[in-house]
Parts: structure tokens; C-alpha cells; sequence
């Protein structure tokens, strides 16, 4: 229903943390959304660009968002490409913090050995923006393994007003999520916890959902938690 609500216009995708591009593939093709897909492991990104190779709706870049470091090169963690990765979401764990990385170390044994520090480019949301002249975000989506709160905050609200934001809370503590959750309340945003594995944090604009919509969505979810 959210994704329905935020198609009634064009979608305009902001993804960082992109991966290999499969996880909206199917959205991102069958309705032609138009996006810019951020991915900061060079391998991995290679993956993406051959996933969509062709669609000069989307603009693919190969560096790291960070909240104030703009076109300087800092050091990066990647995870070392395998030919059978140890679980499914393994390259899902590159981050510019090693210590988060190794907290999935009691699933993946030797993962401290899987870990190659590179040195990669780092951009601003807003230099982004400005480079690329964006005047538009309608879905905004971060996954950057404990760095996801810290470039929400980082993303210009007072400039562009996403309808819809989903970013990953597991490795954030609470103080930084009830930091970000006032900064999202204060710009206009409903906060839902999603409560699953990666705690998932979705922040709803009030232009596409009702305070009553939000109330009754909200109720929904703590009773499947429950059950």
C-alpha cells in the first residue's frame, strides 16, 4: 500500500547501500522508476551495473555516502568476494566501521579473515544532489551496516520532502534512534519500527498518511509481534 501510495507520481528512488540492485529490481522495472543507486563495494557494484545495464533512467555510482566528508577518499571495510559466501547476506556487511561487521562474527567463523580495508570515495547526500541536480526524492532508502541513522540525519529535509524512508536500525543504538526519530517527527515524518530481524525502521511522510491511518498501521503491527 505505501509503495502504491508513493507511485501515484513518478518515483524518483534514492537507494545507498544498493547492493547488487535485486532487492527493487522488480519494482524499479516494471514500473520505470527513475533512481540513483549508490554501492560502495567495487565488485559488488560491477554486479549492479550489469543488472541494469541499458536504463538510462538510473544513474549507478560506485562510492560511499558519509555525513560530512565530501569527494575525499577514506579507508572502507568490504567483505572479500567468495565463491560460496558463508550465508545469503554476506555482502551485505561492508561498512566504514570494522567493529560492526564483526559483530555477525559468532555466525561466520574466521569473517575477521573475509575483511579487506580499501580506500574509496566519499560523497555528501547533498553534494550528490547538487552535482546531479536533483530537484525530487519521493523513496528514500539507506542499508550502510551502522551508518544508516547518521545519513538519514544527514539527508537535506528542509530542501527535498521523501514520502517514504526505510532504513535498517539493527547495529544503532537507542539514543541515536530516538536522536534521528525526533529529527524525522520534527521534519514531518511518522516513526514504525518494523521490529524484524534487521530492525527496520520505516518514517512515513504525514502528506500520504493520516494520523489515524498511522494509528491503525501501528496497531496492526504490534499485534502480529505479539502473535
Amino acid at each position: 500500500q505505501l509503495f502504491s501510495r508513493i507511485s501515484r507520481k513518478p518515483v524518483k528512488l534514492l537507494q545507498i547501500g544498493a547492493n547488487n540492485g535485486s532487492l527493487l529490481y522488480d519494482a524499479i522495472i516494471k514500473f520505470r522508476w527513475s533512481a540513483i543507486l549508490i554501492e560502495p563495494v567495487p565488485f559488488i557494484f560491477d554486479e549492479l551495473k550489469q543488472r541494469y545495464a541499458g536504463r538510462p533512467n538510473l544513474q549507478l555510482l560506485n562510492l560511499a555516502i558519509h555525513p560530512t566528508e565530501d569527494r575525499k577518499k577514506i579507508p572502507f571495510y568490504e567483505v572479500k568476494k567468495m565463491e560460496n559466501p558463508p550465508t545469503p547476506w554476506y555482502y551485505g556487511l561492508s561498512s566504514f566501521d570494522k567493529s560492526t561487521i564483526l559483530t555477525h562474527r559468532d555466525l561466520i567463523p574466521g569473517l575477521e579473515g573475509m575483511i579487506n580495508e580499501i580506500a574509496i570515495e566519499a560523497r555528501t547526500i547533498s553534494g550528490i544532489i547538487d552535482e546531479l541536480e536533483v530537484d525530487d526524492v519521493n523513496f528514500l532508502m539507506v542499508d550502510a551496516e551502522g551508518y544508516d541513522a547518521t545519513i538519514v540525519r544527514s539527508f537535506p529535509f528542509q530542501k527535498i520532502h521523501p514520502s517514504l524512508v526505510i532504513f535498517e536500525g539493527k547495529h544503532i543504538s537507542e539514543d541515536e534512534l530516538d536522536i534521528t526519530k525526533t529529527l524525522l517527527g520534527k521534519a514531518g515524518y511518522h516513526w514504525l519500527p518494523m521490529q524484524d530481524w534487521e530492525n527496520n525502521i520505516f518514517a512515513i511522510s504525514h502528506q500520504i498518511m493520516s494520523e489515524d491511518e498511522f494509528g491503525l498501521l501501528n496497531e496492526i503491527i504490534a499485534n502480529r509481534r505479539q502473535n
